[in-house]
């Protein structure tokens, strides 16, 4: 057998390798550790002692920083000057640490702040670089399904969010670090396997000149030469905070939303396990979706619905009317994130795409930092209906944002 067809043969058999189960798995287990961090936020930093207003300024802080942080590092990504894989390794294990870390301290206010501050923003830098991660691979020839893989990270989050609100019946919040930890160690070695040194090797030497050829054209290296370069989808990410805002104003004070009306803490993991679950059908099926409505026109009816679910949420007066608020996640959520990534690989340069799937996670952050310091300003002092109410015209303002800035693509 000649060496270049043994290459070649070499070559094929690495893609064959089940990649989307690796993708999966890399995926699933970090939103084991995304559900423990963020969804049970609130219930932890109760537990340590906080106010309203001191877990708002917190989940501020981090969002604001990671929104800073993240498109440095996606910059050094498209430059080639750090991988994908190796960033994700090194964030991952800083945060298996820091869980470590947050698991052993007792009653420092100070320490707690800072330590589960800086695990909070790591998370989310961590997300747009394991997005990305998937297009990067499958440009290599590895063929992963990306709606699959995200589908089932939502099942890993519903499934985690549904054990640990039975958990926490058993255990006090302040041990949640507990599972921060092991979460995190296991998707430390989900990581680690997702690649080999030596499959690596092989398709970076074929992808070389491929990676040529695609990065032809300008780097856009700084935010202002990028909005320059792509408004329209700048005015999307605008829409984007405006959404997430409400979004994140239903999930971080949802326990304090479910209480008055009779919620216990059981009932917070119910609703994120609903909303979890309804995600995967979408996702799993949305490249196929996608050949039949036009991804621009499917963001649009994310925009809408983000609207719907927040009024439907605002006007519950039971738990069974914040389990039916959770279903629009179908048409919100789980449109607006599989929908982003295939909107930015069909806008962009290649050079451009991980900031661009950086910036809209970077926008999902910023849509935190107002809620966080909004929100939990205005549920103290007016109470849960008039937060909300804050919530929905954003919403409402973010559907207008989307209508201009959203425009048409091929069909996928």
């Amino acid at each position: 057998m000649s060496q270049d067809l043994y290459n070649t043969e070499k070559k094929a058999e690495v893609r064959r390798k089940h990649w989307t189960f690796r993708y999966v798995m890399v995926f699933a287990s970090y939103f084991t550790v995304f559900c423990s961090i963020h969804s049970y936020a609130s219930i932890y930093l109760l537990d340590r002692g906080f106010n309203n207003s001191q877990i708002g300024l917190l989940l501020a802080l981090a969002n604001i920083i990671s929104a800073l942080v993240g498109p440095v590092v996606a910059g050094k990504i498209d430059k080639k000057i750090l991988t994908n894989i190796g960033a994700s390794k090194v964030m991952c294990a800083m945060i298996l640490v820091l869980s470590g870390v947050l698991f052993f301290l007792q009653d420092s206010f100070v320490a707690v702040f800072l330590i589960f501050g800086i695990l909070y923003l790591l998370h989310m830098i961590y997300q747009s670089l394991l997005i990305a991660l998937s297009f990067e691979y499958n440009k290599k020839g590895c063929n992963i399904l990306f709606g699959f893989g995200r589908g089932m990270g939502s099942v890993a989050s519903a499934l985690t969010s549904l054990f640990l609100g039975y958990m926490l019946n058993i255990i006090v919040p302040s041990q949640l670090p507990l599972f921060f930890l092991v979460f995190s160690a296991f998707n430390l070695v989900c990581m680690i396997l997702f690649v080999s040194g030596k499959e690596q090797k092989i398709l970076e030497e074929d992808g070389e000149q491929k990676t040529k050829e695609a990065a032809v054209g300008e780097y856009h290296d700084n935010f202002f030469s990028f909005v320059k370069a792509y408004p329209k989808y700048c005015i999307f990410l605008l829409a984007v905070i405006c959404f997430f805002f409400e979004h994140n104003l239903g999930n971080d004070f949802l326990i304090q939303i479910l209480r008055p009306i009779g919620g216990k803490d059981s009932d917070m993991g119910t609703a994120f396990f609903i909303a979890a679950m309804l995600e995967l059908p979408v996702m799993t099926v949305f490249a196929k979706v996608a050949k039949k409505i036009d991804v621009g026109i499917l963001l649009k009816i994310s925009a809408v619905s983000f609207a719907i679910k927040g009024a439907i949420l605002m006007f519950a007066t039971n738990v069974g009317g914040v389990y039916l608020s959770q279903c629009m996640q179908i048409f919100a959520y789980a449109l607006i994130t599989p929908g982003a990534a295939y909107y930015a690989t069909a806008k962009m340069s290649p050079q451009d795409q991980v900031k661009g799937q950086t910036y809209f996670n970077c926008c999902i952050t910023l849509g935190g930092v107002f809620s966080s310091l909004i929100g939990g300003r205005v549920l103290d002092l007016f109470g849960t209906m008039a937060m909300q109410g804050v919530g929905l015209g954003v919403a409402a303002f973010g559907i207008l944002l989307a209508f201009i800035g959203v425009e048409r693509v091929e069909k996928g």
